[in-house]
Parts: structure tokens; sequence; C-alpha cells
């Protein structure tokens, strides 16, 4: 006999199971694998603000930074090196912020729909 239930606690959710015998090993890993979804929703939706206000900050320098690259004394082709490095990081930042809040709602979705599933009306 098995009982198997999502419980939701604030951010968290966890997969309650409650077997007559030993728990079978593709359920508990399925446990796990619950516990880490969880961990990692809470996480997104915890460092999304922060992470965006850092790659703000990152963008707003840009020209400061390619400033002090082009002043910068070293021969071109470290210069050119630096200012394509830059660029790319730039680039990674800009995508960053793009997708930071889609994963954030992706996150918020979950967190919902774990609720549902637990019979918890988000």
């Amino acid at each position: 006999h098995c009982h198997i239930s999502l419980e939701v606690k604030g951010y968290d959710f966890i997969l309650m199971v409650k077997f007559k015998d030993e728990i079978p090993s593709e359920l508990k890993r399925t446990q796990e694998n619950v516990t880490e979804l969880s961990r990692a929703t809470k996480l997104v939706i915890s460092v999304s603000t922060k992470l965006n206000e850092m790659i703000d900050w990152l963008l707003k320098a840009e020209d400061s930074m390619i400033s002090h690259i082009e002043a910068a004394e070293s021969r071109h082709q470290e210069q050119k090196r630096l200012l394509d490095n830059l660029k790319e990081n730039l680039k990674e930042a800009r995508r960053a912020k793009e997708l930071s809040p889609k994963y954030r709602k992706e996150a918020g979705n979950l967190l919902n729909e774990a609720a549902l599933l637990s019979g918890i009306t988000p």
C-alpha cells in the first residue's frame, strides 16, 4: 500500500511518500528530483531581482569599461582581444537580462502548479 502527495510549505514543495514497505529506488529518486526542483525554483525566484540589478549596473558601465580598455597602454592585439571579450560578455549579459524574467515567471508558474496539485489555491 502506497500514498503519495505533494506538500507545499511557503516556497518549498516536497513529494511525501508513505509506503508499507521500503520505498522503491525509482520513487526515492523522484522524491529527490522534486526536492531539487523545489530548491531550484526558490533560487530562481530569490536571485532574479539582484541579478537584474547587477546586469543593469554592468550595462550602464559599458562605455566606461570600453574607455578604460582603450586608454590602457597595451599592444593593439591585446587591446582588441580585451574589447572582443568585453563585447561578448556584454552580449551574454543582455541575453541573461532578456531571459531572466522568463525564468522567474516559469519558476512562479511551477510554484503555483505545485500549490494547486497539493490542494492549495495560489
